[in-house]
């Protein structure tokens, strides 16, 4: 039977491993990745071979034929922006050797704003995600249970209404009195949903896991470790002390983070707590759970003290990483000072000891290495950006992608040969080559300002806009009179040399029928227009790069970039406009005076329609948001070449703003 078992876990793994390169889209159904019950979320998650109650009809179905009641549970949590999460469920064991149990899940997130063609808010819309669950347990040996869970999980959003079924199996063993070993596959067979002419599958996910019961089953430890298709390895361990007979204290280790919990056992019912740490901070789980009939505690042993010899440390080390990397703007993190991967290594012997560190994203091929000497007594840091070329970045282009960063740290010795002190793999999340993000945190917890970072964006130097300046002077010359596309310089340039010594009205009337050129090209010649269609990520939207607008068309802030990148290319001096309440982007320029500056806006939004009508309605916004003083005169930009209006109206200067960040290398040569 040991045998069979070892098979079945080799199996399940390479199985789980060769559908990884199936399955790298997103993560169908990720809302029951947050459980059912409380106890096992106290533990760090560490469910596998512990679960011998009602939440096994998520952790491992083979779990419920360790039940002695029936069990009845009602789930609550309170998570994030008024997210809540709640499941209840019922599970019963019966005298023929088989257990069942059925659960309702649901997690619900209200208030995200919905907004029509002309950008107006029409409403709110809720994300709802629901899931029935029914598994079944068999004994087939007095130490061998197997569980099969069949789940229908369903997802609406506004006009989406997906449904998709998936099939679990769970496997428990007793190898002694003391000592279980668990296995759960989850979706091995699913059924795909449709969205967007593209089939979605929700991952196979396999655990493996260990428990012992010691101190007279007061005392339980457990260890699981967790591999998704197109993820890391995840580890997860916990541990469980019953104190009095009617409390059971709980901790764990979730995958990098802490958590804690308690059980209160009243009568026939059970209260269990759970408190999980998050980069966003701390969140509670409760449940409650009556159990039907008489409900045996376990009595509690003598105590034992435990003493645990102190071993020197001659060197620690401690990894930090960014657990968000939009890697559209990797190529700024040099100049920002922005940490990717923050290592302290301390040196607590007499002697200058040199080392040597590797730090490696996963979505690269070969490992970098740094070295760094710590005198005697101190600790240093050493703050690292592992490199990624254009070809890599690239290739995150679809989601938000799950990934790792692998550190490692040698000692070297006096001949430069390393020992291996310490090797990593923390999670990270890349986010794609066209995601913009308001702000980041480093891998210190530095916060970062990311808004200048929008002109990366503005690609003045990518070729593919060539053709557009071509039409648009082939244009110019036909006009009568003839209007040549010269930007900033004096038309007269080419027929006299003379300086330029026009009146800034003179240069805006000049710049303005070059403008007007331009839009007229990219409306007559390309159907440019107007699209409400931004992908968004909370605090961070997607944005295509000009050349990909130029074939697609595009929403405000990508219209926007795309003629700040066509006026940038003549030498005009575009700006932008952003308002973060009302999530719009405008675009403009600016014609130099030398007492004050004339600023153009036009409202993207309208883009298609007549070039007056754009004009108007974009300097129309200058009143609308209270900027008479600010266009009046000269705008005062900042040393970043960002103007802020009460905080939630900014200006670009994009200009400006590119003196000390380059447009992107991203672009498709």
């Amino acid at each position: 039977m040991k045998k069979v078992l070892a098979w079945l876990l080799l199996i399940s793994v390479c199985v789980t491993w060769s559908s990884a390169a199936e399955n790298t889209g997103g993560l169908p159904g990720y809302f029951l990745n947050l459980g059912i019950g409380t106890r096992v979320l106290g533990m760090g998650r560490a469910g596998t071979a512990v679960a011998d109650d009602i939440s096994a009809l998520y952790w491992n179905p083979a779990g419920l034929r360790q039940m002695r009641n029936l069990e009845l549970m009602f789930n609550h949590n309170e998570l994030f922006e008024l997210t809540k999460y709640e499941c209840i469920g019922v599970a019963v064991p019966t005298k023929y050797n088989w257990s069942f149990g059925l659960g309702l899940v649901q997690m619900f997130s209200p208030g995200t704003v919905k907004r029509d063609y002309f950008n107006t808010v029409t409403g709110e819309v809720s994300d709802v995600n629901s899931a029935l669950l029914f598994s079944n347990a068999f004994s087939v040996t007095d130490k061998l249970q197997l569980g099969i869970g069949t789940k229908v999980v369903n997802k609406k959003f506004d006009d989406i209404d997906s449904t998709w079924l998936g099939f679990d199996f769970g496997a428990l063993y007793t190898l002694t009195e003391i000592v279980r070993v668990g296995l759960d596959i989850q979706n091995i067979f699913v059924s795909s949903f449709r969205r967007y002419d593209t089939d979605y599958k929700a991952p196979m996910m396999t655990r493996v896991g260990v428990s012992s019961s010691l101190l007279d089953n007061a005392l339980i430890l457990t260890a699981d470790l967790e591999l998704t298709s197109s993820q890391y390895l995840k580890i997860y361990c916990g541990a469980e002390y019953r104190v009095w007979n009617i409390m059971m204290l709980r901790l764990g280790y979730d995958s990098n983070n802490l958590t804690a919990g308690f059980g209160v056992v009243v009568n026939n019912f059970l209260f269990d707590y759970a408190m999980l740490s998050h980069t966003l901070g701390l969140s509670h789980r409760a449940a409650v759970t009556y159990r039907f009939g008489k409900y045996k505690n376990i009595t509690l042993p003598a105590k034992v003290d435990i003493i645990v010899p102190k071993k020197k440390i001659d060197y620690a080390v401690t990894v930090n990483t960014m657990k968000e990397i939009p890697v559209a703007v990797y190529h700024l993190f040099d100049a920002k000072n922005v940490a990717v991967t923050s290592i302290n290594i301390t040196n607590s012997t007499k002697k200058e000891v040199k080392f040597s560190v590797s730090a490696r994203i996963d979505i690269k091929k070969s490992d970098e290495f740094w070295e760094v000497v710590v005198p005697p007594g101190e600790t240093k840091e050493l703050n690292i950006v592992p490199s990624l070329t254009r070809e890599e970045v690239r290739a995150v282009e679809v989601v938000p992608t799950l990934s790792k960063i692998s550190v490692e740290v040698y000692k070297l010795n006096a001949k430069g040969k390393p020992a291996l002190l310490l090797h990593n793999m923390l999670p990270v999340t890349l986010l794609p080559y066209d995601q913009f993000v308001q702000e980041i945190v480093d891998a210190k917890n530095v916060k970062y300002d990311m808004i200048d970072t929008l002109a990366t964006w503005v690609t003045y130097n990518d070729r593919s806009l060539t053709d557009v300046i071509s039409k648009a002077s082939e244009k110019g010359a036909a006009s009568v009179p003839p209007i040549k596309i010269v930007g900033v310089q004096s038309p007269h340039l080419f027929t006299r040399p003379t300086p330029d010594s026009r009146s800034v009205e003179e240069k805006d009337q000049d710049y303005l029928t070059q403008v007007k050129l331009i839009y007229d090209t990219l409306k007559d010649n390309y159907g440019m227009t107007y699209i409400n269609q931004p992908i968004a990520y909370g605090f961070s939207q997607r944005i295509k790069l000009p050349s990909e607008v130029l074939k697609n068309k595009g929403n405000c802030v990508e219209l926007a970039v795309l003629f700040s990148s066509l006026l940038e290319s003549i030498e005009l001096d575009p700006i932008i406009l952003l308002s973060i309440e009302d999530g719009h982007a405008v675009v403009g320029w600016r014609v130099a005076g030398e007492e004050k500056d004339v600023y153009h806006l036009m409202e993207t939004s309208l883009f298609g329609e007549d070039f007056d009508k754009v004009l108007n309605q974009g300097n129309a916004l200058i009143e609308q948001y209270g900027l008479q003083p600010e266009f009046a005169g000269k705008i005062s930009f900042n040393a970043n070449g960002v103007y802020k209006k009460d905080g939630d109206v900014l200006v670009l200067d994009i200009k400006k703003i590119h003196s000390f960040i380059p447009p992107s290398p991203n672009i498709l040569r």
